[in-house]
């Protein structure tokens, strides 16, 4: 999984992210990128590092309904 900043604007950060052959594009407020440590490099590190921890929880809730359906589906 990758997270790539592709825009970095004054009012918004938009990120290109890919994971399992599929890439889509998010738009971040950049006041969340930087608000993670008073230096900007080590804010925006912190920010991609956020950004998968939020997809890989996203993926293994969908993961974790898919199978629960598929438990009352098939019994």
């Amino acid at each position: 999984m990758q997270a790539v900043i592709i825009d970095d604007g004054t009012l918004d950060t938009v990120v290109q992210i890919t994971a399992k052959g599929t890439t889509w594009i998010e738009r971040y407020d950049s006041d969340y990128r930087y608000g993670f440590d008073p230096d900007p490099d080590i804010s925006t590190e912190y920010f991609l590092e956020e950004i998968i921890d939020n997809v890989l929880d996203e993926m293994r809730q969908d993961a974790q309904l898919t199978q629960q359906m598929n438990e009352w589906a098939y019994g």
